[in-house]
């Protein structure tokens, strides 16, 4: 098993998670699952480390429109600590709030989304221990993690996905040079220099108040889209404010837990690398089972060509048994050695490319392929994430 010394979460996933937050010298909670049990379990810890509180004001403001796609996605969405989730427990019955995202994402050749994203930090404070616990009893706590530090401020995002007609239309899109500083200026200059998009889908959150929510539009209600943007915009301006005039210490940025064992020594920990591949594998894995689920359906329609219907069956429930062995694997990644994670990413890899290969080839050779995937928005339809 790998041991870390600390690890950090975002303290909306914790928060989610747990539905309070921690204060400083708190152990962490933790849902866990016992040995041939599938049942999930709530374990709490009594021992908490003593000290006093140091505040440090530290003010971060890092804002910025970018052009996201499947490769850069992770990056620039705040994806959860592989450590933290699996030995919180974040990943059972639940997911990081950067896969929620990502999920509701698609990049394919008529899509073209962009985003803003913005990380507000005011300060920090941080646990001065002042109390050694007695000698002898590390084994009883020596893999539980204590809150030791934590920022406060907010994390903001607002997502503007647009489904173009054809890939040739969403290239002039991806050409353009946006020099506008808003998301909401860019989206009208690619309307005004290209065309209105066949569709929009925009996506806010906000770790302040906290906030998830989905709105799709339809190609004559992209006027709509730009005004919810620019609300979306003003919000943002709004909670900065918020945050920096807020004195109660509500508004928990990110979490840092430490080991309660002082003799605890860094390990080698998990690549972040190979956290984010099998994440990646995970989220595009969850978005082929639906398109592979409605090619079947059309297929089954249309009574012609049921052997390719047959097949198609067959991929989408290998990419269901890929998917949950990928969940799976993210959810022990604080039990599993180095050398485990680099086995399982190289078997699982090939998995993933073999499944997602054939599916291509199958829905660009069969009757199925007529029904490759392009989102149709509910007009005006909002929904928040759960």
């Amino acid at each position: 098993m790998c041991i870390a010394n600390k690890f950090n979460v975002l303290s909306y996933d914790y928060i989610q998670r747990f539905k309070e937050p921690v204060d400083l010298g708190q152990c962490a909670y933790r849902f866990i699952t016992l040995q041939g049990n599938q049942q999930v379990y709530l374990k709490e810890c009594a021992l908490n480390k003593l000290g006093k509180s140091k505040y440090e004001s530290n003010p971060v403001n890092e804002s910025f429109v970018v052009s996201l796609t499947e490769e850069n996605l992770l990056t620039h969405i705040a994806l959860c600590d592989g450590k933290a989730a699996s030995y919180m427990g974040l990943l059972y019955e639940g997911e990081c709030l950067a896969v929620e995202i990502a999920e509701m994402i698609s990049f394919n050749e008529t899509t073209y989304t962009r985003a803003f994203v913005e990380y507000y930090q005011t300060g920090t404070d941080e646990l001065e221990i002042d109390w050694r616990p007695f000698e002898g009893y590390d084994h009883y706590y020596k893999k539980d993690y204590y809150l030791k530090k934590r920022s406060y401020g907010t994390y903001e995002l607002i997502i503007a996905q647009m489904v173009f007609k054809d890939n040739t239309v969403r290239n002039a899109a991806q050409s353009l040079h946006l020099s506008p500083p808003l998301l909401s200026e860019q989206i009208e200059v690619i309307g005004e220099a290209v065309t209105i998009p066949e569709s929009i889908r925009i996506i806010r959150v906000s770790t302040a108040e906290p906030v998830k929510e989905v709105t799709d539009f339809a190609a004559g209600e992209f006027k709509n889209a730009i005004t919810l943007i620019k609300r979306y915009e003003n919000d943002v301006r709004r909670m900065r404010k918020m945050v920096s005039e807020d004195n109660s210490g509500k508004h928990h940025l990110e979490y840092e837990f430490h080991s309660m064992s002082e003799k605890e020594k860094p390990t080698n920990t998990m690549s972040r690398r190979i956290w984010e591949n099998i994440t990646q594998m995970e989220i595009g894995t969850a978005r082929a089972i639906p398109e592979g689920e409605q090619a079947i359906e059309k297929c089954l329609q249309k009574k012609k060509k049921l052997g390719p219907c047959k097949k198609m069956q067959r991929l989408v429930k290998g990419l269901k048994k890929l998917k949950q062995q990928l969940h799976n694997i993210r959810s022990k990644w604080y039990y599993m050695s180095p050398q485990k994670i680099v086995a399982v990413e190289a078997s699982r890899g090939l998995r993933y490319d073999n499944l997602r290969t054939i599916m291509e080839k199958m829905l660009q050779r069969h009757t199925c392929a007529e029904t490759k995937k392009k989102r149709k928005p509910i007009s005006g339809g909002q929904y928040t994430m759960k």
